[in-house]
C-alpha cells in the first residue's frame, strides 16, 4: 500500500497535478521539431527554427493550462523538458537505424552518445524557453479566453 501511494507520488511530482498539460506541451515540441525538420530538412541545425521547439511547447502548455504565471512556468518547463528528452529518444533510434541500414554496422557507442550530447546541449535552451513561454501562454489565454472559461487561478 505504502509503495503504490510513494510512485503516485513520484509520478504526480514529475509530471504534475494536470499530468495532460505536459503531454500535450511534450506532444506539441515532438511535432513542432519533426515536422520543422522534415520541412527544413538538415539546415535546421543551429537555427533559432530549432531552438524554438521548447517555447512553442511551453506556450502551448500555458494555454492550455491557464491558472496562473507561476504554473506556467512549470507547466513550460516540463513540456520543454520532457520534450526535449522524447526528441533525444527519437533522434537516437532514427540515427541507429539509419546507421545500420546505410553500413550493417551497429554502431552501439556512437549512436547513444549523439543522442545524449544533443540532449545536454539543448536543455537549458528547451528549458529557459519553455519557462518564458508557459508563462506567456497562461496571460495569453487569460487574455483571449472570457473569464468564465477559464479556471480558478489558485
Amino acid at each position: 500500500m505504502g509503495s503504490s501511494y510513494t510512485r503516485h507520488e513520484f509520478v504526480l511530482s514529475a509530471v504534475g497535478q494536470r499530468w495532460w498539460v505536459t503531454g500535450i506541451g511534450t506532444s506539441v515540441v515532438l511535432l513542432y521539431v519533426i515536422s520543422a525538420f522534415f520541412l527544413r530538412g538538415v539546415e535546421i541545425w543551429g537555427t533559432t527554427a530549432l531552438y524554438a521547439g521548447g517555447a512553442v511547447g511551453g506556450v502551448v502548455a500555458g494555454f492550455v493550462l491557464g491558472t496562473n504565471v507561476y504554473d506556467g512556468l512549470v507547466a513550460g518547463l516540463r513540456a520543454g523538458i520532457y520534450g526535449l528528452i522524447a526528441l533525444s529518444v527519437v533522434g537516437a533510434v532514427t540515427l541507429f537505424v539509419l546507421w545500420y541500414s546505410n553500413s550493417g554496422d551497429f554502431f552501439f557507442y556512437w549512436v547513444p552518445l549523439y543522442g545524449f550530447v544533443g540532449f545536454v546541449g539543448f536543455v537549458p535552451v528547451y528549458a529557459i524557453t519553455g519557462m518564458v513561454s508557459g508563462a506567456v501562454g497562461v496571460l495569453a489565454r487569460r487574455v483571449v479566453v472570457p473569464d468564465h472559461l477559464n479556471p480558478d487561478p489558485y
